[in-house]
């Protein structure tokens, strides 16, 4: 039988139609696509993706790759940003929600190259918090273990980084102040008002020094394990076994706290008496600075930066709260900054210095950055007063709470961002960063908060220096 040509044609036409089909199906997928095998055009993915957290942000970082123009960034295999750079920070994120990120590498022409390995992140907000650390104005100490230690109702505690506990000692009814944890993390220091402790890291005592201070006193400790003590009139220097290495009599000053500097000078904190103190590490006296040129009560521990310039605040003349420079040296005063006569302040604000030797402390203005030349660059507060010490972070960022907030803000004094959600007052106890964790400690307990990084390499960028609480630069 004879096929009509018109009907013959058309089978033809379906037939190629069919072959041309399944010829363009076969190992052909969208180029773009990067799970497409043969999109790779000679361009490798980003071989280490890490990641990291902010509050309620998840930041992503890689290697830069040769030949590509661009990258994508893929969450839970969408593409949800093309970027030209090696980072990106995705805020519009749950909290407690899993997220997978992966990226690819673009090249000029457009084509992707195969995806990264993906990692993973659960954005969160408040991580943990320990609720026995209550009745203590202090802030916890964290070793390079993760472990952290903390003051509270008469105990010092010791939690894992997930804020498990894992032992804890009785000291007294009250402790007032901070833990220090020895360079080796093997010994964590506490001071009351009648003995200085030594404990292990595994909470058994290895030694106490009876030394009748008072509470709320500050030690520090020198690169070589020497601890110094002030006690009224009088600075100790015991050795790492508690034994008695040397005293000095300094008349009249009533010091809380010491500062060490580079070079191993222990600057002295005269709390009533207007003459800082500057001791060699044999407790010999280095410099006294001149009494007429200060007046009123030094009411917090020094900060040290890397000229080895000394940052305090002083109420001068009993009634005003302003910020001294003096050079470590000599004891000469280089410069003074007024932060408000006769307006609240906090009881004893301290200072912390961060990138460029900026300053930041808080006064009734709120927290106030002062180059270290002595001017302001701004101030700023956000929502009420700001009480506590401030702590500068990775990418100096500065954090610091008041009111039942945390804020954290960026280095040209806008808001980052900000939790309300500590409980309790939290007006002297300074905060502290360490494994990506913020850690806040009020009269009620210890909170652990979402934080990016770790603190920032500056000079003395929280109180007493870092989180081990060593009080040395």
């Amino acid at each position: 039988m004879k096929i009509p040509r018109q009907k013959l044609q058309f089978l033809i036409i379906l037939l190629l139609t069919i072959i041309f089909t399944i010829s363009c199906k076969k190992d052909r997928l969208n180029p773009l696509d990067p799970k497409n095998p043969n999109s790779n055009v000679g361009i490798l993915p980003p071989p280490d993706v890490t990641v990291s957290l902010d509050f309620r942000t998840v930041i992503l970082s890689w290697d830069l790759i040769p030949n590509a123009v661009s990258y994508r960034v893929f969450r839970d295999d969408e593409n949800i940003v093309t970027v030209d750079t090696n980072c990106f920070e995705n805020k519009t994120v749950e909290v407690n929600k899993q997220y997978k990120y992966q990226v690819n590498s673009v090249h000029e022409s457009g084509l992707g190259g195969h995806l990264s390995t993906p990692v993973y992140a659960v954005p969160k907000d408040l991580i943990w918090e320990f609720n026995d650390a209550g009745n203590s104005y202090s802030s916890p100490a964290i070793g390079d273990n993760d472990d952290v230690y903390v003051c509270g109702n008469g105990y010092l505690y010791a939690l894992s980084q997930n804020g498990k506990e894992q032992w804890n000692y009785y000291i007294d009814d009250y402790i007032g102040v901070t833990p220090v944890i020895s360079d080796d993390n093997t010994t964590i220091y506490i001071l009351n008002k009648d003995y200085l402790y030594a404990l292990s890291a595994g909470g058994s005592l290895k030694w106490k020094q009876e030394l009748s201070c008072s509470y709320r006193r500050y030690l520090s400790i020198a690169n070589d394990g020497m601890i110094y003590i002030p006690l009224y009139d009088t600075l100790v220097a015991l050795n790492t076994d508690g034994t008695l290495m040397w005293k000095c009599t300094l008349p009249g000053i009533y010091s809380k706290s010491t500062s060490i500097g580079a070079e191993g000078t222990i600057f002295v904190n005269p709390r009533s008496y207007s003459r800082i103190y500057a001791l060699n590490p044999d407790g010999t006296i280095k410099w006294l600075s001149n009494p007429a040129e200060l007046s009123g009560i030094i009411s917090n521990a020094f900060a040290i930066d890397d000229e080895e310039i000394l940052y305090f605040i002083s109420w001068l003349d009993y009634t005003s709260p302003a910020l001294i420079s003096v050079d470590g040296n000599t004891g000469n005063i280089r410069w003074t900054f007024n932060l408000g006569s006769g307006s609240y302040i906090n009881e004893e604000p301290n200072i912390v210095i961060g990138a460029n030797g900026t300053i930041y402390t808080t006064s009734s203005y709120g927290l106030c950055s002062i180059t270290k030349s002595g001017t302001l660059r701004w101030k700023v507060r956000y929502g009420g007063y700001v009480y506590g010490t401030p702590v500068v972070g990775q990418n100096g960022t500065i954090y610091v709470t008041g009111g039942g907030y945390l804020y954290a803000i960026n280095p040209d004094s806008t808001l980052n961002w900000s939790y309300h959600g500590l409980k309790g007052e939290d007006r002297n106890q300074p905060p502290v960063i360490a494994n990506g964790k913020i850690y806040i400690q009020t009269n009620i307990g210890l909170y652990a908060i979402q934080a990016y990084g770790e603190l920032e390499n500056a000079s003395w960028p929280c109180f007493q220096h870092d989180a081990k609480h060593s009080g040395r630069k």
